[in-house]
């Protein structure tokens, strides 16, 4: 016979408030609460953890969508929580251990009992209330009234930084709100509200799922709704789908240009993808800006060198401002010894000599709308000067809507060359290209009919000016005054002499 002596654990006393003389009921209470206490018979609303104080774990929910629900007091649930639930306020958090003796009840009891275990639950009250009708026996009014009480609470424990519980109260104001059959204009715009703060609330919570989700739902109703297209490329973004965060912060920018943190995560993305994808050729940029029109077929070229100064020339000029620098001035020779009704039209467009025909025939206020480093500028949408992106470029000339290829005789030989943008053939206006270098592949293709005599710094100052990965320029940078440059020049830039 061999007598076998089994000895307790020694246990560290669990902290809390003894709810029971024998201590099978002890809670710790972790967040403070706010209110009155729950009376038997009312209805509870909560979300807990549960586990054992070996380490296993046990049922939980904490869905504060869908929270568990029961009456207090009558034996729906465990006795220990019949004992704990009446001591804790609305908003509390309690951390609360149960001996297995006090631990029965449906549906919250364990379905085991480990040998030397206590059951630990840790339990959010969310709400209470004297026992609700069915929904669809409330009247709109009383609907109304419960949605909006609900958003309010949601409203001030979201400002005390207690999420889960503005939640609640927001998807509490949803069932109620929603279950009116026919929801006028008032009803769907608190709709729209306790939605875009859900969002807010699981953003906050770096739910990037779930943000998504909502804000989703929202922009299937209101594909403008800034906010949530803000949040839901600031989720993408942090899942690193870059591309669908591009899209919404993209139009977050355009709608808010003033939206600082919108417009630097949009340039952070854009960046990010500008190193991950092969950089388009000047061609592809151009044609894309340009409502994907393609430049035409080869013509025949009678090809020769830039001329040499003409002093006799007309001379314009065009000042151009990047940013909120001082403007800068850059003077043109139009080669109107060669191509004259090229150069007449864009004189006058220069001066603005011909807004009595057009008011629109003035290349003042114009922006520049992209640049191709290495290769040039283009300016010169007079329909839509603030430079409005997807639209094609408008056509307006002093000669009408368009103008045919004046000639080639001309080539794309240096940097600083002029050189009109046609869509295709015979097809000129006001758009115009200035080149960064030689550009031969443009011979044949674009009327080049002038040059930069002064002020090139300028022009490579601006080829180095910082843009998106579609050649926009970060910053904006116009024509803010033009005309015709009556001075002489002495020793013109870029020329032979």
């Amino acid at each position: 016979y061999m007598g076998i002596i089994m000895f307790k654990k020694e246990e560290k006393p669990i902290p809390g408030e003894r709810l029971t003389k024998d201590e099978g009921v002890i809670k710790e209470r972790l967040l403070e609460g706010k209110g009155e206490y729950p009376k038997t018979g009312q209805e509870i609303a909560v979300v807990y953890k549960g586990v054992w104080t070996n380490g296993d774990e046990m049922e939980s929910n904490m869905s504060v969508q869908a929270p568990y629900k029961f009456i207090v007091g009558i034996g729906q649930v465990m006795q220990g929580w019949d004992i704990v639930i009446p001591t804790m306020k609305k908003g509390e958090r309690a951390k609360v251990t149960i001996e297995p003796k006090y631990a029965s009840g449906w549906p919250t009891c364990p379905t085991y009992f480990p040998f030397d275990a206590k059951a630990q639950y840790e339990i959010d009250l969310l709400d209470f209330y004297e026992k609700r009708r069915t929904l669809s026996a409330y009247k709109i009014e009383e609907l109304e009234k419960y949605a909006e009480e609900y958003k309010s609470q949601g409203k001030e424990w979201f400002l005390a930084n207690r999420n889960n519980y503005a939640m609640y109260c927001y998807y509490e104001s949803l069932r109620f709100i929603e279950s009116i059959d026919k929801m006028l204009p008032p009803h769907l715009e608190l709709q729209k509200a306790v939605k875009l703060n859900l969002a807010v609330c699981y953003f906050k919570d770096s739910n990037w799922n779930e943000t998504i989700k909502m804000c989703t739902s929202l922009l299937n109703d209101y594909p403008k709704l800034i906010k949530a297209l803000y949040l839901r490329g600031s989720s993408y973004a942090k899942q690193e789908k870059n591309e669908q965060a591009i899209k919404d912060l993209e139009q977050v920018v355009q709608a808010a240009p003033e939206d600082t943190k919108a417009k630097n995560e949009y340039e952070r993305l854009l960046k990010i993808k500008s190193k991950l994808v092969p950089k388009k050729s000047h061609k592809t940029v151009y044609s894309e800006l340009f409502d994907t029109h393609k430049l035409y077929e080869e013509k025949p070229i009678i090809q020769k060198a830039l001329p040499k100064y003409n002093p006799h020339n007309p001379r314009v000029y065009i000042d151009i401002q990047i940013g909120k620098e001082e403007p800068q001035r850059v003077v043109f020779e139009l080669f109107a010894d060669i191509l004259p009704k090229t150069c007449e039209n864009f004189k006058c467009l220069c001066t603005g000599e011909k807004k009595s025909l057009n008011p629109k025939l003035h290349y003042a206020g114009c922006l520049i709308l992209a640049i191709s480093k290495g290769f040039g500028m283009f300016i010169g949408d007079l329909e839509n000067k603030v430079g409005i992106e997807g639209k094609k470029c408008a056509t307006h000339c002093i000669y009408g809507s368009a103008f045919p290829d004046e000639g080639f005789s001309v080539a794309h030989a240096k940097e600083g060359t002029l050189s009109m943008y046609n869509s295709g053939k015979d097809a000129n206006a006001s758009q115009f290209i200035i080149t960064f270098r030689a550009c031969p592949d443009l011979d044949g293709r674009q009327v080049a009919f002038g040059r930069v005599i002064k002020g090139m710094l300028a022009i490579k100052k601006i080829e180095n000016v910082p843009t998106n990965p579609e050649g926009k320029p970060n910053d904006q940078i116009y024509i803010v005054d033009c005309g015709a440059y009556p001075d002489p020049i002495i020793s013109p830039e870029n020329c032979q002499h």
